[in-house]
């Protein structure tokens, strides 16, 4: 509840509440598409838009636009996506009947399902399975005259493989049809069992039809074959892009699941941790019932985004697949290397990618929040807590529409925080087209700086990314290469701050290094050519990087670590931003806001906080804009 409470008083920080017009939707995990719980009738911006019983959804060729079968209101709509979810009636005048002509004359009798033909056309099945077509290009509707076998009671359609072809379910016949759309001539489907077609899908060119009489899902082939997919039972809805096979169910606790090619549970996650079921009907546009069909449709722009319609809560949102359910846990690392939910890597439209790298204050909290979840749960962490205020600000904010995704790499403080971001940085920048990376530095990080002594030099004059076990039996002087490690450890041992021991070399504490004179540039070079690396790579690619110096939560002294990384920035032109008067001020009016021991690792609360403070400070700073840039790296180079 504090952390919600945060959130509340945060977002109002952020800016001044618009009028209701100008609220942009949300982009997040969850979201409200148009509609609200009334069922009546009202075009315009998406949160006052009103339907009656919202049914069937189709898209537009190109995606721009969502076209619902507004069923008790006796019309077609239009939401239109590129326009902040704007919605106008597209066809019907209200009256319940059938007539033909003018879009805006056009009268329509319950419409219920919804599909796109070829040629620029919309099919509307009406609730006494009458076929009307909208054709988009012209702005009329008529009834096509309908050759071969009657349809009665169709409860769901979808194209088929064949761009001419239209599937249609009719468990009232127990009946699979194919209308042939230029034709419209109407043949059965063979199936060699008797089947109850429900809701119907197409997935990798076979029809996948829900049969509610054996509670299995299955797919028929030509030969009229039937496989079975999966057990399960009150399907609403059947959707397949991409060869992943959703199912909307009847189940308060998990409406969406995933049925192929492995079973799993799509339910979103909330923004504050736990799964969202529908026993309080937090995601009501998950809402079904037996009786009849919702609408379920996958978002041709972007991947893993799938738009839902409830008819019994008359609203249309979209809920996004990323692997909540088998990803909640922080440490779980994706087969590309990302520490994060399943992100696509194809960007979304309108979207900017951050890409977040820190060490475990950037994807774990605190041990009392690992004990009530068991485990770290990734919504908790400061990439997802900054994500969350990035959007709702955009939602808020007047000017261009952008949308936020934060990505996470991260790696225990046992790996260099200034060193292999180099090397892990830019492949997924590029795999999943990061606009800007972050790195997280702290008081700790700088002493990483051993590592220079614990592994051999690779092609860049780098420690090499692995650890090598011949180099550590290595006696200790056999240790100090040649270059920048010889050059500092000779200004340490000049200084008396280095000490060689039989098993190993003891250097001062960073504090005391960074004070003389003659160590802390060399200090400074080797926190700093790894980073300016990483710059470059970044650069070469269009991408921008910026260096953030973030103190701990807890009431510890740290002006001679972020002295030392203003340097590091300064020295080599690296883009910088420096959190440490921020926290100095937050952090004990909020306090606590980490582990006072241990690893100083943040609270769920701080990294509310934290997540509020780094969206405002990185739109000051105006590193929020799409292919934010390359930022320049000095060309004053050190040599090795």
């Amino acid at each position: 509840m504090r952390a919600r409470a945060l959130s509340v008083l945060a977002t109002a920080a952020l800016a001044s509440f618009p009028s209701l017009e100008a609220v942009r939707p949300v982009s997040h995990y969850h979201d409200l598409v148009a509609g609200g719980f009334d069922a009546s009738f009202r075009d315009g911006p998406f949160p006052r838009a009103r339907f009656s019983s919202p049914t069937g959804l189709a898209f537009s060729r190109d995606g721009r636009v969502l076209y619902v079968a507004d069923t008790g209101n006796h019309r077609i709509r239009a939401v239109l996506l590129d326009e902040g979810n704007r919605v106008e009636t597209l066809a019907g005048t209200g009256e319940r009947a059938s007539r033909d002509g003018a879009s805006t004359g056009a009268a329509f009798d319950s419409p219920l399902l919804l599909a796109m033909l070829s040629g620029d056309r919309l099919l509307v099945v009406e609730a006494g399975s009458r076929l009307r077509v909208v054709d988009l290009a012209r702005k009329t509707v008529f009834t096509p005259k309908l050759e071969g076998l009657e349809m009665r009671g169709l409860f769901s359609v979808a194209p088929g493989a064949d761009p001419r072809t239209l599937l249609a379910a009719s468990p009232e016949q127990g009946a699979l049809f194919r209308i042939d759309t230029e034709t419209f001539e109407v043949t059965a489907l063979p199936a060699l069992e008797v089947l109850e077609p429900t809701a119907l899908t197409v997935c990798d060119g076979q029809p996948v039809l829900a049969d509610p009489g054996r509670e299995r899902v299955v797919s028929l082939d030509a030969s009229g074959s039937v496989t079975e997919i999966a057990r399960i039972s009150e399907v609403r809805a059947l959707a397949c892009p991409a060869g992943r096979l959703y199912a909307l169910v009847v189940d308060r606790k998990a409406p969406l699941v995933v049925l192929a090619p492995e079973r799993g549970d799509a339910t979103p996650r909330s923004v504050w941790g736990g799964m969202l079921g529908n026993e309080t009907e937090q995601i009501p546009g998950l809402f079904a019932d037996a009786a009849r069909p919702s609408g379920l449709v996958a978002d041709p722009r972007e991947d893993g985004r799938l738009l839902t319609s409830s008819p019994q809560r008359n609203i249309v949102v979209s809920v996004r697949d990323y692997g909540f359910a088998s990803g909640w846990k922080s440490t779980g690392v994706q087969s590309t290397g990302l520490l994060d939910f399943a992100y696509p890597l194809r960007k979304p439209p309108h979207t900017v990618r951050l890409l977040v790298a820190g060490d475990s204050r950037s994807y774990s909290t605190t041990a009392p929040d690992v004990a009530r979840w068991g485990g770290t749960n990734r919504m908790e962490t400061l990439p997802k807590r900054l994500e969350m205020f990035l959007n709702a600000e955009s939602a808020l904010a007047s000017g261009e529409e952008t949308r936020f995704q934060v990505l996470t790499k991260g790696w225990a403080s046992g790996e260099p925080l200034f060193l292999w971001p180099a090397a892990d940085l830019p492949p997924l920048a590029l795999a999943y087209d990061v606009d800007r990376a972050f790195v997280l530095v702290g008081p700790e990080t700088a002493n990483g700086f051993r590592v220079w002594f614990e592994r051999p030099l690779d092609a860049d004059g780098l420690p090499s990314r692995a650890t090598d076990g011949e180099f550590l039996l290595r006696a200790p002087r056999g240790k100090i290469q040649k270059g920048r490690p010889e050059r500092f450890f000779a200004a340490c041992s000049a200084s008396g701050l280095v000490k060689v021991q039989p098993s190993a070399l003891v250097f001062a504490d960073v504090e005391r290094l960074a004070k003389d004179a003659a160590v802390r540039p060399q200090l400074v070079e080797l926190l700093g050519e790894p980073l300016a690396l990483l710059s470059r790579r970044l650069a070469s690619a269009g991408r921008g990087f910026t260096l953030v110096y973030l103190p701990g939560g807890a009431l510890l002294r740290d002006d001679s670590a972020r002295d030392l990384w203003t340097e590091v920035a300064s020295r080599y032109g690296l883009s910088f931003l420096d959190l440490s008067g921020e926290m100095a001020v937050f952090r004990a009016s909020f306090g606590p806001l980490s582990e006072i021991k241990d690893y100083d690792h943040f609270s769920s609360d701080g990294n509310t906080l934290l997540g509020w403070l780094l969206a405002r400070s990185f739109a000051r700073a105006g590193l929020l804009s799409a292919r934010a840039g390359a930022d320049p790296v000095s060309a004053a180079h050190p040599r090795p």
